[in-house]
């Protein structure tokens, strides 16, 4: 039994989040709170996946749509907005629907890494589970987008 516990502490929790149908995972170490999305202040002359900023307990923060670096054309209903940390900076994501946090499994899937769907969306993996979860490289990602 303890055996057990000390190799679920081990793992890496994930946190599942749905993008129309498919679903996205995101280290669950990265997750600071998940909340109702906020009334976000939009930027001007700014790149269509930064929605704008929102005052995160005293910071300003910029807000990134899920949807626009899916590669979607509108902000979808984006209705949970994710707060994450990404090397000592705070930054919210919003979201679809966040559905679950589970120990990652370790059960990897096939897949093509050249299709991505989108050229804002880098993939570490896909983990097999009842659909296919494509683990992000939230890092990858912020480091390449030009919101500061």
């Amino acid at each position: 039994m303890q055996e057990q516990n000390l190799t679920n502490k081990l793992k890496t929790i994930v946190m599942v989040i749905r993008q129309g149908e498919i679903l996205y995972g995101i280290n669950g170490a990265r997750v600071l709170e998940i909340i109702p999305t906020p009334q976000i202040t939009p930027m001007p002359r700014q790149e269509a996946y930064l929605r704008g900023v929102y005052n995160y307990k005293g910071s300003i923060i910029p807000v990134l749509s899920f949807g626009v670096l899916c590669g979607e054309e509108q902000k979808s209903q984006e209705s949970v907005c994710v707060i994450l940390t990404i090397e000592n900076e705070v930054l919210a994501l919003t979201v679809e629907a966040v559905t679950k946090l589970f120990y990652d499994n370790g059960i990897l899937v096939e897949w093509d890494r050249e299709s991505r769907g989108s050229s804002y969306l880098r993939i570490i993996k896909v983990i097999k589970d009842k659909s296919p979860i494509f683990v992000l490289d939230i890092p990858a990602i912020v480091k390449m987008l030009s919101y500061k």
